[in-house]
């Protein structure tokens, strides 16, 4: 499970979950071909998840390669473990 900002546009998060399910890093062509998006429409999603801290961009054999923050990353695995303890809390109680 992935902990997103609220302030984020429905289509950049489903882009931040895509990273993440796909281990963190991913090509940028790989994201215009899972959301089947125009170049400049990816770009642009790309650039605003970068300018949010969300995510970063390196060039990789003449391509872009989007990788999610640290941070990103961290809070989705306290997340996961809160879920995981509460979940452990309720077996607890039946």
């Amino acid at each position: 499970m992935l902990l997103l900002h609220d302030y984020l546009r429905d289509d950049d998060k489903d882009i931040v979950r895509f990273i993440s399910e796909s281990g963190g890093v991913v090509l940028e062509s790989d994201l215009r071909k899972k959301f089947m998006e125009p170049k400049t429409t990816m770009w642009r999603a790309v650039k605003r998840l970068e300018r949010s801290g969300i995510i970063t961009t390196t060039k990789k054999d003449m391509q872009n390669q989007v990788r999610l923050v640290s941070h990103v990353k961290q809070k989705e695995t306290e997340k996961e473990k809160n879920k995981t303890v509460q979940q452990d809390k309720k077996g607890d109680k039946l």
